[in-house]
């Protein structure tokens, strides 16, 4: 893996290639896959938002992008709190945060919605400015902020959103990329390739660790086959005389066929 300060376009760009593959395979099926949404969040969405005067969003996307959210990340019980957001507030509360100048104070109106969050905020301002507003993703904010250190500890907060901003900021004027949206991206990627050998790895220590079992079925065949043999001699033994087994009890073993019998010979007499 490369590091953010680190990497070249070329690696950038043969990563950000993967992107759309990375999303199929995280691809939740129902209600809509994430190939669907995330696709819609990027591209169609912007142009409806774009299209409107003055640019909003309405409760029905908000919805949409929420969902969309969930599924390319955690998901966490805030669907509901969305939905319980009057559909005219939605609009009049997007219409005054995306006609802000400033990226800071349109962040700051969003969080007045129910079920809106710093992470949430960034999806909404990415919808209306895919260029500027990068979204607040936990792949992304660990590549950028924590060098790949997958395992760190995120806040979900506004000040850990605007480190993130920031340093998103840095890498894209480095590598001369237009878009910030495409080091979110990026650092998407990454975090789920870095997750997928993860649990490949542990899959692999676990299957070393265990130990060769003897099936069930070769245990109770021989279990089998050895009562047999033993209910065999038995009846054998049930078959003679008193005599007779009298005479086996005193000779002597002198070897056994193939098939497992003992032969055996008289003892020589004593006096």
């Amino acid at each position: 893996m490369s590091l953010p300060s680190k990497i070249t376009l070329s690696e950038f760009t043969a990563t950000l290639k993967r992107y759309d593959s990375t999303i199929t395979a995280a691809s939740r099926p129902k209600p809509e896959t994430l190939s669907s949404l995330d696709k819609w969040r990027r591209t169609v969405l912007p142009s409806a938002i774009a299209a409107r005067s003055p640019p909003h969003m309405t409760k029905p996307e908000l919805y949409r992008l929420v969902d969309c959210k969930l599924k390319r990340g955690k998901m966490r019980p805030i669907l509901r709190l969305i939905e319980s957001n009057d559909a005219e507030f939605i609009v009049s509360t997007t219409t005054t945060a995306f006609s802000s100048p400033d990226v800071q104070s349109s962040f700051t109106h969003l969080l007045s919605i129910k079920g809106v969050g710093p992470a949430t905020a960034s999806y909404v301002l990415a919808a209306h400015k895919p260029s500027e507003a990068p979204v607040f993703s936990d792949e992304a904010f660990r590549w950028v902020v924590h060098d790949g250190a997958w395992d760190t500890k995120i806040n979900y907060d506004a000040k850990e959103y605007w480190d993130y901003y920031d340093k998103v900021g840095v890498i894209a004027k480095r590598l001369g990329l237009e878009n910030k949206e495409d080091v979110e991206r990026v650092g998407f990627v990454l975090g789920q390739e870095a997750a997928t050998a993860s649990a490949v790895g542990k899959g692999n220590v676990a299957s070393k660790g265990r130990k060769p079992v003897e099936s069930k079925k070769r245990k109770s065949t021989a279990v089998a086959e050895t009562g047999s043999k033993e209910t065999e001699r038995n009846k054998e033994q049930k078959k003679l005389r008193p005599q007779e087994k009298r005479a086996i009890n005193s000779a002597t073993v002198t070897g056994t066929t193939r098939s497992g019998r003992v032969l055996r010979s008289r003892k020589p007499a004593t006096e």
